[in-house]
């Protein structure tokens, strides 16, 4: 038989040992929006180009630009000759057209099937 060895050999008198679960639910939580953040990134650096017919742009990932020289709450940059969309911004369109194309997928699911 095996033998009950306490649970609390294991974990640390205070706090219950609940910590490391909570700083790794932490860490995947984070994981996880980073991860959809750089999805949605990707899917508006796609589609900013082929909605404007190559009028906008996106500035690169880690492009500094001061809050004075954006628009619309830092989404948007305007430069004399184009407008470029932020990171944050393009991520935002990105995030806009994923839900766009969800919903799309579930309406024509719904028809589909009834």
């Amino acid at each position: 038989m095996a033998r009950s060895v306490p649970l609390s050999r294991f974990t640390s008198r205070v706090g219950g040992g609940s910590a490391f679960y909570v700083m790794l639910g932490d860490l995947l939580q984070g994981l996880g929006e980073s991860l959809f953040e750089a999805l949605f990134y990707v899917v508006g650096r796609l589609a900013i180009p082929l909605a404007s017919f190559g009028r906008w742009r996106c500035l690169p990932l880690l492009s500094r630009v001061s809050k004075e020289e954006t628009s619309w709450g830092g989404l948007i940059h305007r430069t004399a000759t184009r407008i470029y969309f932020t990171s944050g911004g393009t991520a935002a369109v990105g995030g806009f057209v994923c839900l766009l194309g969800a919903a799309l997928g579930l309406l024509l699911w719904y028809v589909h099937h009834h």
